[in-house]
Parts: structure tokens; C-alpha cells; sequence
């Protein structure tokens, strides 16, 4: 009987002061990434998740701006109060909101129409939401990025950008679907904010970069779901390796075979058994010399595959510090195809409350890259680390054939509670270094656990999807 109780209080889990939902279904929606289905489940979802039923005996009260469902449906279902709201209806008046969502999808026809809401309207919007949602509430945007046949304007970024002088940024969600209306792949981001204004964030910076395309312009996925392999013994030493799997979807997109391909963090050799994989030669940087030995012991097994017998392409891996101009003098000016890479995601790896930190301490496997100055890791400014980053990037520029490719890997990090918008920076970054911005694919980690991180409390996602930037030298 004791074994039954107990097994009932671990599928119970925590007290729940958020929402009425069981412990299973709050972890599910946790994950940073799921599969749109209908606007009436989308809604549903986040009302429920971010709302009680009642409070103080009466409905809880929700608000949607610009809604794209039927209204009596979807208080039916969801057993709460909704009041609708468009741009006209919005004054600043004091209602106590338990729960707000703006739904900005398929609003803009041109990005002149995006244009006009960002100077004439958002601002509005934002101060009617932090009067009317009660404080220490969530809001929710959904919003789309804008694509032409020429240009791609990523939204969401601008929009969380232009938030943070309101309330704090908590999470990004990305709805993705495999069509939508015959398109093709399609994918949204839900940003949520906490009304909760945070004094801590870095100067914000209301910045839209776009893409610029070209009759030569490469065309690549959305998002990517792929199932990695599971990780070799000596390959787990390294704390943040990414799958081969994904390095060669892209090696296929952007280079061809027999071109040289560039990586200048390579730690233990992904990109290098990628390209022998694909047929490429391969060049790569690592600071750390134990990540060196062991990407060069994977080459050697990698060529005594059956089907490498008779490569003739090459694998090189050095020794070397990206940071450092004198070692690019290993690469002629111009001789690169294309460069896929993910550098460190700042100095996330040294957060020791994490609990994939604390599995690899229980295994002995090391938590972060290294002790060495010149690991990028290590730098414990924000603004500095992006700085940095950005200049290994400007370094390997020269190196790039002319209107090749770069792609980088990295995602958006949660470090005390304050939501860094890493890939969005490197984007501003990139854009004043000489690289035009052509765009991201989501790689969506679907094979990951979920982590309990403040169940019953506060909203606290688990940051599974990544962003894979792709530039071009302009």
C-alpha cells in the first residue's frame, strides 16, 4: 500500500498554484517546440497552462487581441471568461486580466503593414497589457515571420526585442507544421512575457534584420527533426557535441562535393566525419588539445569504413585558437566553400544547478569545455562573449569563396531567470561584420527528456530547439 501511495505522489508531482492541470500534462508543455494543430488547440493550450479555472470563485478572466477562433467555443471549452479585443476596442483602462494573448499571425500583408504597427500601435498594445494583465500574469504573442518571394523579416525577434522595456521575456515556443494551405513547411513562434518588470536585461535594441535574396539564392527546410545516433564513449568527454547527422543535411545544401569545408570549433571532429561522409574535405580549429586527439581518432576510424576506402578527401584537424588572426594564415584567401559551426552557448555550461550538469558530474565526464583564458566559454560578460564570437566569424570572412555560405548553430539560453537572446545577437552582430543574413532552420531536439524546473511555480521551459543561422558573404 506504501508502494502504491508513493508511485501516486510521483505522477502527482509538486503543488500546482498555476493552472489546474495534471503533472503529465504540464511537462508536455514544457517542450520549446510542438506541432500546430488548430488555432481552437493552441489557444486552449496556453489558456489552460497560463490560467485556473476560477479564482476567488469566478471564471478566471482571459483577453485576446485580434483572435482567430469562435469565442463561445472556446469558453465553452476552456470553462473561462474570454473577452475580445481589436486595435480600435484598446484603451487604457484597469481590468485584471489573469492571462493575455495578441495573435499577430497572417495580420501583416507587406512588411510596410509590419512597419506601421511597430511605431503606431505596439506601443499601445504593450501599455494596455501591462495595465490591465495583473501583475506577476503572463502574455502570450503569437506571431509568424514575414517571407516574400524576395525577403524574410524574422518578427518575433524584433517583437521580444521591443518587449523587454515593458515586462520580462521568459520563453519563446515554435509551432511548427509540416503544411499549411499547400505551402509547404510552416512554423510560428509564441513569445511570452511576464509582467514583471526587470531591471536586469541588457539595453534592448529594436533591430529587424532581413534577408536579401538573389537569383541564386538556396533554398533550405524550416525545421529538421533528425535522430541522432547515440554518442560514442571517447565522444562523450566533449559536453556539447552536435550530431553529424544534421552537418551533413546542410553540407548537402550549401557546398559541393569535393569542396572544402570549414569549421573553426571543431572540437571532436562532427564536422569532419560529416564531410568524409558526404565526400568534402574538411578543415578545422580546436583550442582544447584532448578534443584534437580524440576528432583525430575518429578520423582514422571513420577511413577504415568500407565504403572510405578509396576517399581521396582529406580531414584536418589543428590545434589551434580561433580567436587568434595568425592562425588563419594556415588558409588561402577565398579557398572555403562553406562553414558550419556551433561555438559555446556563452558560458551556460559552468551553470551548476543544471540537472544534465549534475548527471555528468555523477559520471566523471567533464561539465564544461575547459580552464584555458582563451576559451570563449569562460568569458563571463554577455557583451563581450557575443563581441568575441563575432570576431572569429570576421576572421574566417576573408576565407570564404565569394557569395558562399556560413551556417551556425546555436540557440536562446536562460541564465538566472532572465531569457538571452543569443542566436537573435549574433544575427545583429554578423550583419555589421560583412555577412548578410539569409535566414534560420529550426533543429528540433525531439529525443530529449523533459525537466522539471519550477513545476507548480513559474513558467520555465525546456529549451530543445536550436537555431541554425545562415549567412551569406555578401
Amino acid at each position: 500500500m506504501k508502494k502504491i501511495l508513493k508511485q501516486e505522489k510521483k505522477n502527482s508531482g509538486p503543488p500546482n498554484r498555476m493552472n489546474d492541470l495534471p503533472y503529465s500534462d504540464w511537462m508536455k508543455f514544457r517542450k520549446s517546440f510542438d506541432f500546430f494543430e488548430d488555432d481552437g488547440s493552441l489557444y486552449f493550450k496556453y489558456i489552460t497552462f497560463f490560467t485556473k479555472r476560477t479564482e476567488k470563485n469566478r471564471r478566471s478572466l482571459v483577453c485576446i487581441i485580434y483572435p482567430k477562433c469562435d469565442l463561445n467555443e472556446l469558453e465553452n471549452r476552456t470553462e473561462r471568461k474570454i473577452v475580445i479585443k481589436d486595435a480600435d476596442q484598446i484603451q487604457l483602462s484597469r481590468t485584471h486580466y489573469k492571462y493575455l494573448i495578441v495573435d499577430l499571425r497572417n495580420r501583416f500583408k507587406n512588411i510596410r503593414e509590419y512597419n506601421y504597427f511597430i511605431k503606431h500601435e505596439l506601443d499601445i498594445i504593450f501599455k494596455y497589457i501591462i495595465n490591465n494583465v495583473e501583475d506577476g500574469k503572463y502574455f502570450t504573442f503569437f506571431i509568424e515571420d514575414y517571407i516574400s518571394n524576395t525577403h524574410m523579416y524574422p518578427l518575433s525577434w524584433a517583437l521580444s526585442y521591443f518587449g523587454r522595456k515593458y515586462a520580462r521575456l521568459t520563453d519563446e515556443k515554435i509551432y511548427i507544421s509540416d503544411e499549411v494551405n499547400g505551402e509547404g513547411q510552416y512554423s510560428f513562434s509564441c513569445v511570452t512575457f511576464h509582467n514583471i518588470k526587470d531591471e536586469r536585461i541588457p539595453d534592448y535594441e529594436l533591430f529587424i534584420p532581413s534577408t536579401k535574396a538573389s537569383s541564386e539564392k538556396i533554398k533550405f527546410p524550416r525545421w529538421i527533426i533528425p535522430k541522432p545516433v547515440p554518442r560514442e564513449k571517447g565522444v562523450l568527454l566533449h559536453p556539447a557535441k552536435f550530431p553529424e547527422t544534421i552537418i551533413g543535411k546542410f553540407l548537402n545544401i550549401f557546398s559541393p562535393e569535393d569542396g572544402i569545408i570549414f569549421d573553426p570549433m571543431c572540437g571532436t571532429g562532427s564536422t569532419q566525419i560529416a564531410c568524409l561522409r558526404t565526400k568534402r574535405n574538411s578543415i578545422g580549429f580546436e583550442l582544447e588539445e584532448q578534443y584534437v586527439n580524440i576528432a583525430k581518432q575518429r578520423i582514422a576510424l571513420e577511413r577504415m569504413q568500407p565504403s572510405l576506402f578509396e576517399s581521396g578527401n582529406s580531414a584536418s584537424v589543428f590545434n589551434l585558437n580561433a580567436v587568434d588572426s595568425k592562425s588563419y594564415n594556415r588558409i588561402k584567401n577565398k579557398s572555403i566553400d562553406y562553414c558550419i559551426t556551433s561555438p559555446p552557448y556563452w558560458d551556460v555550461l559552468r551553470s551548476k544547478g543544471s540537472e544534465y550538469q549534475r548527471g555528468r558530474r555523477k559520471n566523471n565526464l567533464p561539465t564544461y569545455y575547459s580552464e584555458n583564458e582563451n576559451d570563449l566559454g569562460n568569458i563571463k560578460d554577455y557583451s563581450d562573449f557575443i563581441l568575441k564570437l563575432a570576431d572569429v566569424y570576421e576572421l574566417t570572412r576573408p576565407k570564404l569563396k565569394d557569395l558562399s555560405y556560413m551556417t551556425i548553430i546555436v540557440k536562446n539560453i536562460l541564465k538566472n531567470r532572465i531569457q538571452y537572446n543569443l542566436a537573435w545577437d549574433i544575427v545583429v552582430e554578423m550583419e555589421k561584420r560583412g555577412y548578410q543574413f539569409d535566414g534560420y532552420t529550426l533543429w528540433c531536439q525531439d529525443d530529449i527528456s523533459m525537466k522539471p524546473f519550477a513545476v507548480g511555480i513559474l513558467w520555465v521551459s525546456n529549451t530543445v530547439h536550436h537555431y541554425c543561422l545562415n549567412f551569406r558573404k555578401s
